[in-house]
């Protein structure tokens, strides 16, 4: 089944009209969202899975995405999603940036993800927004890392399990860790999104090990 918004996606979910309230429900049935075919439920299922990390106790390293990359003059450097904050820190660095977004409309410059193709495979480092996970992309993603030295999966919603991305190309995961739960809720409640947030997180990192 086709949609051509999220929004008709939503009236399609379950979650609407109360047919399938997720307010008391074992996480495990949250957790299987996960593999739905829309969007909104993925979505649940994603914050579900986060929830449960960040109550595990690791040892995470605190800072920026770029404290934690090795980045030479010659790399070429791919970035799905566009984090906007990180592209001019990044340009001085770096041989070459891309810079790939599904929408549409996409800012000037940035390329449509249909091209990944061309680039990922040459791509020294390759940044990728935890969101395509939502959007069912990171399957087709991964695959295309296999020759990069650094695959970093990066945003407020990066799921903080290594154990997860262990056989893939992943190698680091930057998230947020959530330091005042009271404050992120009143703002979700509110309809507020990730840049409000920033009083109550602070941004964590995990390598990913290989086995």
């Amino acid at each position: 089944m086709a949609f051509t918004s999220l929004d008709d996606e939503y009236l399609q979910s379950d979650f609407i009209g109360g047919k399938n309230p997720i307010a008391g429900k074992p996480v495990i049935e949250l957790l299987w969202k996960l593999e739905s075919h829309l969007q909104i439920e993925r979505a649940v299922g994603l914050a579900a899975a986060n929830a449960l990390s960040a109550m595990q106790n690791k040892t995470f390293l605190e800072g920026d995405t770029l404290k934690f990359l090795q980045i030479l003059p010659t790399d070429k450097i791919s970035m799905i999603g566009h984090f906007q904050p990180l592209e001019p820190r990044l340009k001085p660095l770096c041989a070459d940036l891309k810079i790939f977004e599904i929408d549409h409309q996409r800012e000037p410059g940035v390329l449509h993800f249909n091209e990944i193709d061309k680039y990922l495979p040459h791509s020294e480092i390759v940044l990728i927004t935890g969101a395509t996970i939502v959007t069912d992309t990171i399957d087709e993603i991964l695959p295309l890392c296999a020759n990069s030295r650094e695959t970093v999966i990066l945003g407020a919603s990066t799921p903080l399990v290594p154990e997860a991305f262990s056989h893939t190309p992943v190698t680091l995961l930057s998230g947020v860790k959530i330091t005042g739960s009271n404050f992120i809720l009143r703002c979700a409640a509110e309809g507020g999104g990730t840049q409000r947030f920033k009083p109550a997180i602070k941004k964590v990192n995990l390598k990913v090990d290989k086995y």
